[in-house]
């Protein structure tokens, strides 16, 4: 018996408490505050229901729920169909887990053939390692392990810059050079993919740092030498979760290892503090050089994350 069917509006009280008292996630670390915050968060995910939404009910209401989306910004920019997964979880231990996302996959697989996606993201918490297993079953690929960070604003080591350098608010006519920066910066997802063309994936580097240059949601901070960017991070504040996060870093080849992303990444806790308690970020458990960079500013661990692609048969650019 098909136990998966679409979320109906009697659903959405034990998928509410289901998402909100998911056991995994970088949140589950920090202070009980921000954990609060995100768990209502979760659960305000689940007040409605839309196409894509998907329970599995044993009879006692969702035991596992997921949501499949497709991605209009991620479509238009790679130039074929994407879709995301998330919310995924399950209720259990690792064995019943595993069983209830093998019956839910195959049923968000085939939402996502009908819409004629090419390529899925999935982001999961490594320690869910029956969601693990179970989207490595489906034939999605890990292609990167998060290393998720965290760090209390009321203690920052004092910021320092390297002779040469000054810091300052980012401006327009950055933006040429901030897109160099970013596009040598090849520490994510689309880059880990092999699939993806190096072309088609410094294109999105440098979108991506012109995108959050025009946010008005976002801090830009530029490292200057000689009149031109050599470096930049980018912050957001999120109120509700008194936090703001990095949400991404860079550095010209020809000024790395001058102390320049240290500085940057003290200056923008310095920013951050008074506003926020705590500063998040996430890079990738490759990017050796960032962790140590982060660890040495004072940053601790959170729980890492897994990130998973898939492709439908044929379709990746690289394909040959």
């Amino acid at each position: 018996m098909d136990r998966v069917r679409a979320c109906a509006e009697g659903d959405l009280a034990g998928a509410a408490a289901l998402a909100g008292a998911y056991p995994y996630g970088h949140w589950t670390l920090l202070p009980e505050d921000a954990r609060a915050v995100m768990a209502a968060r979760l659960e305000r995910g689940w007040q409605t229901c839309a196409d894509g939404d998907f329970v599995l009910d044993a009879g006692r209401g969702p035991e596992a729920l997921l949501r499949a989306r497709m991605l209009d910004w991620d479509s238009d920019f790679f130039g074929f169909p994407c879709g995301t997964l998330s919310f995924v979880h399950a209720r259990g231990d690792g064995p019943a887990r595993l069983g209830a996302y093998r019956e839910l996959l195959p049923r968000a697989a085939r939402w996502f053939r009908a819409r004629g996606a090419r390529f899925v993201t999935v982001k999961c918490d490594s320690r869910d390692t029956a969601l693990v297993q179970a989207l490595t079953e489906a034939g999605c690929r890990m292609v990167e392990v998060q290393v998720n960070l965290w760090h209390d604003l009321a203690r920052i080591p004092a910021p320092g810059l390297a002779p040469g350098f000054a810091l300052r608010a980012s401006r327009d006519e950055d933006l040429p050079a901030l897109r160099d920066v970013s596009a040598a910066s090849r520490w994510d997802r689309f880059h880990a993919d092999h699939a993806f063309p190096a072309g088609l994936t410094d294109a999105f580097r440098r979108t991506w740092i012109g995108n959050l240059h025009a946010s008005a949601s976002d801090e830009v901070l530029v490292a200057e030498a000689d009149g031109r960017a050599a470096g930049f991070v980018t912050t957001r504040l999120d109120p509700q979760m008194q936090a703001g996060q990095i949400k991404l870093v860079g550095v010209a080849p020809a000024s790395r290892a001058r102390g320049l992303g240290t500085a940057l990444v003290l200056r923008a806790l310095e920013s951050m503090r008074g506003r926020a308690v705590r500063m998040l970020v996430q890079t990738q458990a490759s990017n050796c050089e960032s962790v140590r960079l982060y660890l040495k500013a004072g940053f601790a661990w959170a729980p890492s994350g897994a990130t998973f692609h898939w492709w439908s048969p044929g379709a990746a650019p690289g394909a040959a």
